[in-house]
Formats: structure tokens, sequence, C-alpha cells
């Protein structure tokens, strides 16, 4: 199953799966009616069980005394919970007033993380995860993980976008509601077909104002410097688990064998290997491991690594061409924006004094 289900628009706007799927699905003004992909009420129902009873073992097993505690009684672990509970919410509020998580102060209501976690991960079932497998209970843990961290994205961005006196306008706000009303009507009509697929106006109005700011952060502060061209080289590589493995095979080719040939029966990395170990033009950012890149841009133009270590193995690298001034196709700078938008988030993180009060959330990877 694929969870990269989000644009980085999306991600930045911090909403559940299921929220940012509708909410393109309304933006997209050539798509078909969504009536085709309305379940029914019986396909509904049986996915918000599976999801409902996911979600109370997961809370019992979060919520599950320690080996410790095996000796308490019924009565003294309702006292335990409730202490915990004021502990965690700063003394005797309401459960809907309880906190998942707290961000340099500023507090991430319960009932909203749960709200958006029983959307996306219900939004998942209706794809095919199986909450009763034990494969499909790991993702649906993912998912809960993931909703959380975006969550606290969500704080971070928004932290910093009232830093810089960035908002979202009435004027803009309302350009996006545009959509539903030409769709769904106004009044009682949009409000029906809203709750029909599970969200309100106020919701809506509240992710629209989100995504707005998300997209003033992105273009305007985090990724406003990256560049429309860059200095790339075109490389290939053969990726070996040992060294032993990459010695061997830069002996071949200095012995003559075409590289290419060597990296088709040689290389780790599949998708290269079948290219001749070509990795194409890439410029810094481009690719998952900074230490390969870091290693490609050692290389002279026409010439050769010996066996380097990064983080994927061994490789023997070769450098074909170079263009200082190459222009960045709308992909690459999406990868560029994105990469920029991750380091981000990782500086604000490290800055941050973060608290999770969910159990089983705690260790967020």
């Amino acid at each position: 199953m694929r969870f990269a289900a989000l644009t980085l628009i999306c991600a930045v706007a911090m909403m559940s799966v299921a929220s940012c799927s509708f909410i393109e699905s309304n933006q997209d003004s050539n798509s078909e009616s969504s009536v085709s992909n309305v379940q029914s009420p019986d396909e509904e129902a049986a996915a918000n069980e599976a999801v409902g009873a996911q979600e109370a073992t997961q809370q019992q097993a979060a919520e599950a005394p320690s080996a410790g505690d095996e000796g308490t009684t019924p009565d003294e672990g309702a006292a335990a919970d409730e202490a915990d509970a004021g502990a965690e919410t700063g003394g005797g509020q309401d459960d809907a007033e309880q906190l998942a998580a707290m961000v340099n102060g500023t507090p991430i209501p319960l009932g909203e993380f749960q709200r958006q976690a029983f959307d996306t991960q219900r939004f998942y079932v209706e794809q095919g995860v199986d909450p009763n497998s034990e494969e499909g209970q790991k993702q649906l843990l993912y998912l809960r993980r993931q909703v959380l961290n975006d969550m606290i994205n969500q704080v971070l961005v928004e932290s910093a976008a009232s830093d810089l006196g960035i908002t979202a306008s009435d004027e803009e706000l309302e350009q996006r509601l545009q959509m539903y009303y030409d769709k769904y009507g106004t009044g009682e009509e949009l409000e029906s077909a809203l709750e029909e697929r599970g969200t309100t106006l106020e919701q809506i109005k509240a992710m629209e104002r989100s995504q707005i700011i998300g997209q003033k952060m992105m273009m305007d502060v985090i990724t406003k410097d990256v560049p429309t061209t860059a200095r790339f080289v075109h490389a290939r590589h053969i990726l070996c688990n040992s060294r032993e493995d990459c010695e061997a095979a830069l002996a071949r080719i200095e012995a003559g064998e075409a590289f290419e040939d060597v990296a088709r029966e040689v290389s780790q990395d599949a998708a290269s290997a079948e290219l001749g170990g070509d990795l194409d033009w890439i410029t810094i950012g481009m690719l998952p491991s900074q230490q390969l890149e870091q290693e490609i841009f050692k290389v002279p133009v026409g010439g050769r690594s010996p066996v380097v270590l990064t983080d994927f193995g061994y490789h023997i690298i070769e450098v074909l061409d170079e263009d200082d001034a190459r222009e960045l196709s709308e992909e690459q700078r999406y990868t560029l924006r994105e990469k920029a938008y991750i380091d981000w988030l990782a500086e604000q993180r490290a800055a941050s004094d973060i608290e999770i009060y969910i159990e089983d959330l705690k260790n967020l990877e």
C-alpha cells in the first residue's frame, strides 16, 4: 500500500489524507462526478466499524497497565486513568479538552487528532487495507503516527507564518470556497453534501485557510531560494553490497569491458542497472543519498572514481558530461522544493519543545 497520497501542498497544509483528497477532487474542474466513488451505506458502515474496532484496540493497548501494574484493581485503575488524564491535560478538564500533543505551548486537542486519524484510517480501509490483519494494523498505526506528525507540522508552519505576518484573507478564502458552491450549491444543500462526505463547512474553511497559508509559506519563504537553473552532471554508477564485489567489477572495466555491460550484470541498483548504470542528469538535492551526490560531484568529467562507500553501499562512479547552468524541469524543482521543506521542518522540530501525550505514539520518527 502506498502512503504517499498527499501532494506537497497538502502536506504543508497538514490535512488528513481523506480530507486532502476530498479537497483536491473538488479543485479538479475536469474531474468526473464523484457519485461512482461513493460507497454504499453498508460498505461505509463496514469501514467505519472496522476502523472503530482497530482504534479501540489501539486505545486499549495505549492505556493497558504495565507488567508492574498487574495487581491493580479496576477501581485503582480507573483512579490512575483519571489522574493520568488530569496530568496530561493540566487538571480536571473534560475529555474534549484533553491533548494529543503540545508544540511550543500550543495544544493539539485530542478530539481533533482522533477525528483526523479516524478519517484517514477509514479512507485507507476503503482503499483495501485490512484492519484485521497484522500488516493492516501496522499500516493503520503508521497512519495515526503520520496524522499526528502532520498536525505538529501544521503548528510549526502556522506559527512561523504568524511570526512573519502571513495570513489568509477572507477574500482569498471565499475564492477557494467558490468551487464548493459551484459544485454543491449553498446553504442547506452544501451542508448536506459535505455531511455525506464526513465533513462540515467549518472544517472545510479551516482546511482551506491552512492550505492558503501553507502555500504562501512554501512559495514565499521555505522554497523561495530554489533556483530555476543549476549545475548538472550526467553520471552513471555501479552499486555493490561489498567492497570486494565492486573491486572485481572495477577490475573488469579496467581490463576493457564496457561499463554499461558490467553495470547490467553486477549493479544492485535495479532501476539504473537496466540502463547500464545511467543516473541521467542530476544536481545536488536530486538523489536520496547526499553522500552519493557528494561523491559524484567529486569526479571530473570523463573520469571514474575508485570504489567509494556511501550510506547506500559501495559504488563505482563515472561522470560523462556537465552543464553549469542547466534549466530545472518542473519535476526537478518540485523535488528540490520538497527537500527544502523537509529540511526546514527538521530545523523547526530541532528547535522546538514538542510533547506527545498519546502513549503508543510517543516515539514518533
